[in-house]
């Protein structure tokens, strides 16, 4: 079996990555029969030596992945999960990390030392309106109310809990001088970040952050979605490119001082371990760090490291020691991005490069060119299907601006690093400036041109669209189809051009039905944040949730429009009215509905209040009515076209409240826990509750951590 690190370690973190997503036990079912099938014909069919052993290998290292990813989720997360979700618990907790700030919302990954007075190891994600005043590393002691964790990001860290808390959260810190070592990576981190905050501008300085320290929050959340639009978003998350720049560019200044080949291969492995440690040790980055050990440990003892067999040891590093690993977007895009680069980049630069044969006096710069665009479009295409299924979008321009950027960005990285090394030497520190003001010329460009083609119409293309997903069927049977075709240039000419037409084809097709047809989205906000959209019409009926999730709600809406036709707020509650305030800050909207149960706030404008026992009917757009009612417990809509209806429930409503004409929808959404719901009759509720009851129900649809649409007309 060729490279069998690769097939092992690859094949494992699909295996474990796919269960994750789907969170399926028919996906776990039909992996375990492919497996079984594959095994019986490796074993007494297959005749061939090499692949008996590859499909061997693949069936029996995805049968192990699936059963500890299994057991993982059995035996030790859903066990916590279990235990504390929805409890309030006194906690005495280490701070292990710097917080993530991010739509205003401080995140803190904590790890308990005792629970309720009885020792206890669990990790937690908390977050605060407010900074707390502690350091990593402080203790702190407080009560936390639970909830399972839906952040990706921390369930990639091991964090299967959640808490959010308000601005009069209490809590007691402990100063500790018992410091880990890698503390001191995290106050390198901070003197690097002082370092840009004081001589640069500020969208500037986080620019620096984000690409030479992975703080990619530190960025406004405008800037953010600029980079998010144009499909380049890999360029502020701090991954393998990065250290690959670093590594260049300390072989650069050491190639020529340090002949011993061990010795520099040694200082190399320092300086890739020390940038992932500065970096939190990101899994994109530790995956890089891997691959480069790799290599460097084979020149130690005069081997050649291979590419692929090198991925594969990062991937099982990463995750065989933590199955929830996969929860990292970032590490799998990182993954695929860079096998899409090993297996293909060098077939495209060569076929190119072969148009230019008998080119001599530019041929470096064309090379030069050649490779990046290779890279660009290698990395863009394997991980496309990726941030599809993530995202749900995907940017035109991406390939070009990645041309265009990458070695803007090469030198931004390599001056920021040397500007910020620099800058703790004293007198040399002077050295420093020049390169402080080529970062803040470099970072400026780079926001500037991400900031135009973000303002281009269509820079991004939404691709939450049944067409989509068939041109990606269309383009996977074409590779496939491709490694069989001889004249394979040819082929691939052709196949662009067909795939090309499909998809202009599909979304030509798709906009015309898209005019003609009305869709309601419920957002995973943790409340009822719903919008209803109809060509270009598009309302927000209700807002709701926690605070940290009202702009992922926010940024999806405004990839279709910038205009709202309605905002109602169903509910005067301090959440609610927080989104409602955020929404008129995003959106312009020609009506604002907002209830007021004390009836103590006057009508301002396009603002309009209204209070207990009101009703009134809106026409959404032309073939969607909502009639809203106010009641003494609460308020619902009752949202209809001719064919379905819709009701909307705040959760404090009473069944006995609602109108009988309006007790039999197709759907009922509801964010409360209750018994609410026993006395209406509704074919298919949609919730992010577990503790609902509903008569003559049909199906119960969860919206916990994934956003749902529905089709009304």
């Amino acid at each position: 079996m060729k490279r069998p690190f690769a097939l092992i370690g690859i094949t494992y973190l699909s295996v474990q990555a796919a269960l994750f997503y789907l969170e399926s036990d028919l996906a776990a079912a039909i992996l375990t029969a492919v497996c079984f099938i594959g095994t019986i014909v490796s074993l007494f069919i297959l005749k061939n030596r090499n692949l008996r052993h590859t499909v061997l290998g693949f069936c029996l290292t995805a049968a192990f992945a699936s059963t500890i990813f299994s057991g993982y989720n059995i035996f030790v997360k859903q066990p916590i999960v279990d235990k504390y979700s929805e409890r309030e618990i006194y906690v005495t907790a280490t701070v292990l990390e710097q917080p993530t700030v991010q739509y205003d919302t401080y995140r803190y990954l904590i790890e308990t030392d005792s629970i309720n007075g009885k020792i206890e190891k669990l990790k937690i994600c908390l977050s605060t309106i407010n900074e707390l005043n502690v350091e990593e590393f402080d203790r702190i002691s407080c009560v936390l109310p639970l909830k399972e964790c839906t952040k990706s990001q921390m369930i990639a860290d091991g964090a299967f809990l959640q808490a959010s808390v308000n601005k009069n959260f209490a809590y007691i810190v402990k100063k500790t001088d018992d410091k880990p070592l890698y503390y001191q990576a995290v106050k390198i981190r901070e003197n690097f970040a002082d370092s840009f905050e004081q001589n640069m501008s500020q969208d500037c300085a986080s620019l620096c952050r984000a690409v030479l320290l992975g703080e990619k929050t530190a960025l406004s959340q405008e800037i953010q979605n600029d980079f998010t639009r144009c499909g380049v978003s890999f360029l502020i998350v701090v991954s393998g490119m990065h250290l690959a720049i670093i590594s260049s560019f300390v072989f650069l200044c050491i190639k020529k001082i340090i002949k011993n080949r061990v010795l520099r291969s040694m200082i190399m492995l320092m300086c890739a371990f020390s940038f992932m440690a500065v970096t939190g040790f990101a899994p994109s980055v530790v995956r890089a760090g891997v691959m480069l050990a790799v290599v460097y440990s084979g020149k130690m003892f005069m081997r050649k490291g291979d590419s692929l067999n090198s991925l594969g040891i990062a991937a099982l590093i990463l995750t065989v020691p933590n199955p929830t690993a996969v929860a990292d977007v970032g590490m799998l895009l990182s993954f695929t991005a860079t096998l899409g680069i090993i297996l293909w980049a060098r077939k495209i630069s060569v076929y190119i490069m072969g148009k230019f044969a008998k080119l001599k006096r530019l041929k470096k710069p064309v090379e030069f060119t050649v490779n990046l665009f290779a890279v660009s479009v290698s990395a863009t295409v394997w991980t496309m299907p990726i941030s599809v299924l993530m995202f749900g979008k995907v940017s035109v321009f991406s390939i070009l601006l990645s041309v265009i950027l990458s070695p803007a960005v090469s030198v931004l990285v390599a001056c920021a690093l040397l500007a910020v090394i620099l800058y703790g030497f004293g007198i040399v520190s002077i050295i420093a400036y020049p390169l402080t003001f080529v970062c803040e010329q470099l970072s400026k460009y780079v926001i500037f041109i991400v900031g135009t083609f973000s303002d281009i119409p269509f820079s991004s293309v939404n691709a939450r669209k049944p067409y989509f997903y068939i041109w990606l069927a269309l383009i996977a049977v074409m590779v496939i189809v491709g490694y069989f075709v001889k004249n394979k240039a040819n082929y691939a000419v052709k196949s662009a051009v067909i795939s090309l037409c499909v998809l202009a084809l599909g979304f030509a097709v798709y906009s015309v039905i898209d005019v003609n047809t009305t869709v309601i989205n419920i957002y995973a906000t943790g409340g009822n944040t719903v919008t209803v959209k109809r060509g270009k019409n598009c309302s927000v009926v209700s807002c709701g949730g926690e605070a940290t999730n009202v702009y992922y709600a926010v940024s999806d809406i405004m990839e279709d429009t910038t205009l709202l036709d309605f905002l109602i707020v169903p509910s005067d509650s301090d959440g609610s009215l927080l989104y409602a305030d955020i929404f008129q800050t995003k959106f312009d909207e020609s009506d604002v509905l907002i209830y007021d149960s004390k009836g103590e706030n006057e009508d301002n404008g396009n603002v309009k209040y209204f209070t207990v026992n009101k009703s009134f009917t809106l026409n959404l757009n032309s073939e969607t009515k909502d009639e809203a009612v106010s009641t003494e417990s609460g308020v619902y809509q009752y949202i209809s076209t001719e064919s379905t209806a819709v009701l909307l429930l705040d959760g404090n409503c009473k069944a006995e409240d609602i109108l009988e004409k309006h007790r039999k929808a197709d759907y009922i959404i509801t964010d409360k826990d209750g018994d609410n719901l026993q006395d209406i009759c509704g074919k298919r509720i949609i919730t992010n509750t577990d503790d609902v009851n509903a008569k003559d129900c049909e199906d119960m649809i969860f919206v916990r951590d994934k956003n749902l649409q529905i089709v009304i007309d």
